[in-house]
C-alpha cells in the first residue's frame, strides 16, 4: 500500500486538537510530552462521505457476515466502534467479545461519527 503517513494529536490538558502542518513536528511535541497528548496516525482509508478515518476515530460500519456459507443472502448489520490499530493493522472496536478483522466479514459502507475525545471538547 502507498499512502502519506499523516498524524493529528490531541492535547490532552487542554482538550483540543494540536494544529500542524508537519507530522514531524507532531511526533516530536509527542515525545517531549507523550502523557499529555495522543498522537493518531491516518488508516489510509476514506469513509463513504471522502472524509479521513483516522485511529481513534468512532465509524459505524455496515457489513455482511459469510459464516452461514448456505445463505442465500448475507445478513447485513452495523457496528459502531473505534478505530485500533492491533496486532498488524487497523480494526473497529466494538466492545464486543472479539474485535471483527476476521476475512469472513465484508465491510460494505464505512462512515465516521465522531472521535473518542469528542466528549471531552
Amino acid at each position: 500500500m502507498n499512502r502519506p503517513f499523516e498524524f493529528r494529536a490531541w492535547d490532552l490538558r487542554e482538550k483540543k486538537w494540536i494544529q500542524s502542518a508537519t507530522p514531524g513536528l507532531l511526533i516530536d511535541i509527542c515525545l517531549d510530552i507523550p502523557k499529555l497528548v495522543v498522537l493518531m496516525q491516518f488508516t489510509g482509508l476514506l469513509d463513504k462521505n471522502g472524509k479521513k478515518i483516522w485511529e481513534g476515530d468512532i465509524v459505524r460500519a455496515e457489513h455482511s457476515n459469510y459464516y452461514d456459507e448456505s445463505e442465500d443472502e448475507p445478513e447485513y448489520f452495523p457496528w459502531i466502534g473505534e478505530i485500533k490499530y492491533s496486532k498488524c493493522g487497523y480494526v473497529i472496536n466494538t466492545n464486543l467479545e472479539y474485535i471483527p478483522y476476521s476475512s469472513n466479514i465484508r465491510i460494505l459502507t464505512l462512515e465516521a461519527i465522531g472521535t473518542i475525545h469528542d466528549k471531552e471538547e
